[in-house]
């Protein structure tokens, strides 16, 4: 993940493969659904939800 930590709102770009089809993307044990754009079958750009407790990404 890019950047490796962010706080609500930002804007975090995920990048791993087989994103093909995907429809949700969540943020931690808690479901916390984000808002997201798929650029590729590698890439994704989330929007970090609010409601989150402060971390990392893996």
């Amino acid at each position: 993940m890019v950047p490796p930590t962010g706080t609500t709102g930002d804007q975090i770009t995920i990048i791993r493969t087989g994103f093909v089809n995907v429809d949700t993307v969540t943020f931690t044990a808690v479901t916390a659904i984000a808002v997201f754009t798929p650029v590729n079958d590698t890439q994704l750009i989330a929007t970090v939800p609010g409601g989150l407790i402060t971390g990392t990404g893996p």
